[in-house]
């Protein structure tokens, strides 16, 4: 990772002009500015690579019930065997012995072996969207750096209506439209008190789009609207090369 960092900051500073000598407190300067850029890349590279955990979910040392001020997190739902391999933890698995455990001092689910001493612990943090989305305000395609979210598949008609969002449902004029300035498909409403619930898979999450799909069905269903108008609603076009310029046709 150190060396990952030294080779972009070289990218990202250039040397000093070998045609004009520098002075000390320039040289001094600069050297300082690198070794600042060099930690700076260093850490973000880290963070980038400490999270084993699958799209949505956080190590349980970032949840709140294992430390002061951490996030929200759902005790009953632990995703740590969908955790990605050769990262800071073992995936649980029957050849590593990591077995579901109830842990009395966190009240949680907890994988746990007697052969080793890292099973992967991941918890889904408190979020309407469902498992293996995220809101469309972490995706790579909103904030860089975010997460690789597949703009064709927004999965906000499954989300869990709140105070943040609501689920798009017929009474709430909730309907899919190209955005252009992120070429992602959004639920927008016309009705100025609505905020829609925009939630994207994740490439590579594990889930379960048929789940998704028969949730955001029968809230549709609850609705008065056939299942013909069920499938309207749900249909996204693929992901992929085709389906981004299907998107730009469309905008």
């Amino acid at each position: 990772i150190l060396a990952q960092a030294i080779s972009l900051t070289g990218a990202l500073i250039p040397p000093l002009s070998t045609h004009v000598p520098a002075q000390p407190w320039l040289q001094a300067k600069m050297a300082l500015r690198s070794a600042l850029l060099v930690a700076g890349v260093a850490v973000s590279l880290v963070e980038a690579s400490s999270n084993p955990c699958p799209a949505g979910s956080v190590p349980i040392t970032e949840c709140d019930f294992w430390k002061e001020g951490g996030k929200t997190c759902m005790k009953g739902v632990n995703t740590g065997a969908a955790a990605k391999p050769g990262g800071p933890c073992e995936v649980p698995s029957m050849e590593n012995g990591c077995m579901l455990d109830g842990d009395q001092n966190t009240m949680a689910w907890l994988w746990k072996s007697k052969s080793i001493q890292n099973c992967c612990n991941c918890f889904p943090v408190d979020s309407p969207c469902p498992l293996g989305s995220v809101p469309f305000l972490e995706c790579d395609f909103h904030e860089p750096g975010g997460q690789p979210c597949l703009k064709g598949v927004n999965v906000g008609a499954a989300a869990t209506s709140g105070d943040l969002c609501q689920a798009p449902t017929p009474d709430n004029g909730c309907m899919l439209e190209g955005d252009q300035s992120t070429m992602a498909w959004m639920w927008k409403s016309k009705n100025s008190d609505t905020r829609c619930c925009n939630c994207f898979m994740v490439a590579g999450a594990p889930s379960s789009l048929a789940q998704v799909g028969a949730r955001a069905t029968a809230r549709l269903r609850r609705h008065g609207r056939s299942d013909g108008d069920a499938s309207s609603m749900l249909q996204l076009p693929a992901e992929g090369a085709d389906g981004d310029e299907e998107l730009r046709e469309d905008l």
